[in-house]
């Protein structure tokens, strides 16, 4: 919502129930995690809100997305199954010294 004008400034149908949101403090990309008809993580694009990178693995509804690590670059999700997965789901920022990179490079799973 705009607080100036009090309107809506761009709405997505995401096809499932939302349960949470992060944005990423590396990139211009959010993170939604569903419940209802997705067990799934999508990273979004931002502004233009298109999905690009769909994260897989949980069973059960994605109850929490942590903000990610100190660096940046990993992701912390929490689920229903009764695990919490570690994604290496960012890109470093760009300050920092240049290194190969790819999203979803490793997923780790604690249960």
């Amino acid at each position: 919502i705009n607080a100036e004008y009090m309107g809506c400034i761009n709405e997505v149908n995401t096809g499932a129930q939302v349960c949470c949101l992060h944005w990423s403090s590396n990139s211009n990309e959010i993170v939604s995690s569903h419940g209802h008809q997705s067990t799934d993580v999508f990273i979004w694009k931002y502004p233009k809100l298109v999905p690009h990178t769909k994260l897989e693995g949980h069973t059960c509804r994605v109850l929490w997305i942590c903000a990610s690590t100190p660096d940046g670059e990993t992701l912390v999700t929490a689920s229903g199954d009764e695990t919490i997965r570690f994604w290496n789901a960012f890109p470093p920022r760009r300050s920092s010294p240049t290194k190969p990179t790819s999203s979803l490079l490793s997923c780790i799973s604690i249960r």
